[in-house]
């Protein structure tokens, strides 16, 4: 049920379209994050490095040793720590996860299971697909087990960012002021306030209809709604009632 959660609106049409978008579904409240346009590109910024390598095997696990398990995840690790490093991850910091895609024979879909590096090796692998079938299933099957993929994921921090240092400057430009925006066969074509983010004050609540233009977006508060700042900048949309009717007159054009 979408009606008690709050719709995050980012990307450059996102905003556009979040506030008909929540009405739609009965949602009162809609964020919108500083530089929606931009929004994917920041989470990038502050992601964790990672580098996922997979060795293929398709062997029983009857057939491979604690020995060539080992080499192989040593490889896959060297690889892994390389390719991270490279790009521009703190060597001291790197750490390395292992995972291992098992299945009993017939099986038609394998069994992605952690490997502890100082673990049983193979017998640690026969041991916890029992586990982790015993789980899923509800039985361990009697059959062959066979090994499918090896796999490291190689992890770091990200580079500390912070979004302090992205809140925009007071504004340094007039506002556009008032223009006539057509909010639809319910609202019809109303007087708006025409704003930039910065013109909004913390915490003050502002009724719309209101359209608030970024370089990377546009939010829309639509008549009904009301438009707020917090701290970090993020506007919040909150429905104050159903859309005006037409028979509810708009503002004068």
């Amino acid at each position: 049920d979408p009606r008690g959660y709050t719709l995050v609106a980012f990307g450059g049409a996102g905003p556009l379209h979040a506030a008909e978008l929540a009405e739609s579904l009965a949602i009162r409240r809609v964020l919108v994050p500083l530089y929606p346009g931009v929004f994917s590109a920041l989470g990038l910024q502050v992601a964790d490095y990672r580098t996922d390598l997979v060795q293929s095997l398709a062997r029983p696990l009857d057939d491979v040793t604690n020995d060539a398990l080992a080499d192989l995840y040593a490889m896959l690790e060297a690889q892994g720590r390389d390719r991270i490093i490279a790009q521009g991850a703190n060597p001291e910091v790197v750490r390395c996860e292992r995972l291992a895609d098992v299945r009993y024979r017939h099986q038609p879909v394998e069994m992605t299971l952690a490997v502890d590096s100082d673990g049983d090796g193979v017998e640690g692998l026969r041991r916890d697909l029992a586990s982790a079938h015993a789980r899923e299933y509800g039985y361990v099957r009697d059959e062959p087990i066979e090994l499918v993929n090896l796999r490291v994921r190689t992890l770091a921090p990200a580079q500390a960012l912070s979004f302090a240092a992205l809140h925009p400057s007071e504004a340094t430009t007039a506002s556009p002021g008032k223009r006539a925006v057509y909010f639809g066969s319910g609202a019809g074509s109303c007087i708006t306030a025409i704003l930039h983010r910065q013109d909004l004050a913390l915490d003050a609540q502002l009724s719309g209809p209101v359209v608030i233009e970024e370089p990377d977006s546009t939010i829309v508060v639509p008549p009904g709604w009301s438009v707020s700042r917090d701290q970090l900048w993020n506007l919040i949309l909150t429905r104050e009632s159903r859309w005006p009717s037409r028979q509810m007159a708009p503002a004068p054009l």
